[in-house]
């Protein structure tokens, strides 16, 4: 069995994208969660770049309990001595030296002949082992580099002191069975000395779609790290996703059946993802594997059919046991009687027949053509014009108008249209963010406490303007209910997506 060594380098490939950048405090609070998801090592950073960068790598070398910190730096003495004196107080000390070695990159951005190249390698590999506990050596570019060149390359790091290789596709050009090749060779042909123990870390890049797939060929060939990012950001397209290449391995125990990677804690997974988004601003694509909020949900009547006889027809993953439990059967024009069926008893406790599904069907699909995505307050809307569907007595709400003031925090007034022939109400609200604005002016009519347990949000920057849309899903009175909407202009998505899962809480009367 071999022990797979998880590098996670959200904290600094992945910062180094434009829009991903975090505050010292930001990257201790993720690094705390990287240690909760079970990372084995935690590259923090490059202190060279910054005193802020310093300062936040300094932090959590002295935070974490568990985790190994590591640290980027250039084959330059200056870089070397930030990097060790950001990780002064980690338990485990490891730099992580990068020095270009591809024909183009020694041509251009280095300016240095092979000899030359080898002797920087060799020489700041011992300076850097001086002073910490592990030294590893990533050859920028390796997948455009000669093959004796990176060979060479490699066993002269190893003898001057560095115990981890790193094999970067730094431009994510590698096919997998190439990059594997590669992985293959470094392992069957590298001189180490005798006695020596050394690893082999794969770094790749996902220019081309191929980053977890790379990653995974590496692990087939001999890897025993692999480094990736939470999300899979990082450099242009990104990194090679943790999650992705986790669940890869988790879900296809067939093929790694020799790879442990037990310090992984799945059900921390969307933690993880949920408090980088939180912290960047930025949501996964929806159609983002493992963490899109796409990822596990299904619209066609078909595959709904499938997932109501056998969860495991049409999902591999059993969204529980990364942390989601969201809705997994979203209505749509597409949908099929068994979706409807299930979601109207989902919502009502009424069950259809086949018939009365069967004839609802197309006034259903006439009524949700329109939409992107049918909420529960807009099941609620399509239900009410029956009257044989005897729906429970709660407070329907539904949003009249808004307004929003944001300084340093955001104040929230909504008018409520409720059930027929009650008052609307004007409830208001504050908090640091619109969701928790909104949840906070609910509350006063609401007997329990509402918990935000995860949000996705994109809005048009003019209030004007139409594009906005929204999902969320909240925890109340112990149970969880999602909501979301596609249409409406500035806040509008946010505030009925709120709405919509409220309605569901509420018409399932767990008040």
């Amino acid at each position: 069995m071999r022990n797979l060594i998880i590098l996670d380098t959200t904290l600094r490939d992945g910062c180094q994208a434009p829009g991903f950048s975090l505050s010292e405090k930001e990257k201790l609070m993720f690094a705390l969660q990287l240690e909760n998801l079970g990372v084995d090592i935690i590259e923090a950073g490059f202190p060279y770049a910054s005193p802020e960068e310093t300062r936040a790598v300094e932090m959590i070398a002295e935070a974490l309990s568990k985790s190994f910190v590591s640290v980027l730096a250039r084959a330059r003495k200056e870089d070397i001595i930030s990097a060790v004196r950001g990780i002064q107080k980690a338990r485990k000390k490891i730099i992580h030296l990068s020095l270009p070695v591809s024909p183009i990159l020694r041509e251009y951005k280095l300016h240095k002949s092979k000899s030359e190249v080898l002797k920087m390698a060799s020489h700041f590999t011992e300076f850097a082992r001086g002073y910490v506990d592990e030294v590893e050596f990533g050859a920028e570019d390796a997948a455009r580099t000669e093959m004796d060149f990176l060979l060479e390359f490699y066993s002269v790091v190893i003898h001057a002191g560095a115990s981890i290789i790193n094999i970067p596709d730094t431009v994510g050009c590698a096919d997998p069975d190439e990059f594997g090749a590669i992985v293959s060779r470094v392992k069957k042909e590298v001189v180490i000395p005798s006695g020596k123990k050394v690893r082999i870390s794969v770094h790749c890049h996902n220019d081309l779609g191929l980053a977890v797939a790379n990653t995974l060929s590496g692990v087939k060939s001999g890897a025993e790290q692999i480094e990736v990012t939470v999300g899979g950001i990082g450099e242009r397209s990104g990194n090679a996703a943790l999650e992705e290449v986790v669940l890869a391995l988790n879900c296809r125990r067939d093929i790694y059946s020799d790879v442990f990677f037990g310090q992984i804690r799945m059900g921390e997974i969307t933690r993880a993802a949920n408090l980088l988004s939180a912290l960047t601003g930025i949501a996964p694509a929806p159609n983002k594997p493992i963490t899109g909020w796409n990822a596990f949900r299904h619209s066609s009547g078909m595959h709904q059919y499938g997932m109501i006889q056998n969860a495991m027809s049409y999902s591999i993953i059993d969204p529980v046991k990364i942390g989601r439990d969201d809705n997994q059967l979203a209505l749509s024009q597409h949908s099929g009687k068994e979706g409807l069926s299930k979601a109207v008893f989902d919502f009502t406790g009424i069950v259809l027949s086949d018939e009365g599904a069967a004839a609802s069907l197309s006034g259903f699909k006439e009524f949700a053509g329109g939409k992107k995505a049918v909420s529960g307050t807009d099941l609620l809307e399509w239900l009410s014009s029956f009257k044989n569907f005897q729906l429970k007595p709660y407070y329907a709400l539904r949003n009249c108008s808004y307004k929003f003031k944001m300084k340093n925090d955001h104040e929230v007034e909504i008018l409520l249209a409720r059930k027929p022939g009650k008052k609307n109400v004007l409830l208001k609200g504050k908090g640091n963010s619109v969701e928790s604005a909104v949840i906070f002016a609910l509350q006063k009519i609401l007997p329990y406490k509402i918990r935000i347990l995860e949000s996705q949000w994109t809005h048009s920057a003019v209030e004007s303007k139409a594009g906005s849309s929204a999902k969320i899903i909240l925890e109340y009175k112990g149970a969880r209910f999602s909501g979301e909407s596609y249409l409406g202009a500035g806040f509008q998505a946010m505030v009925e997506s709120i709405l919509s899962a409220v309605n569901w809480a509420l018409q399932k009367e767990v008040i």
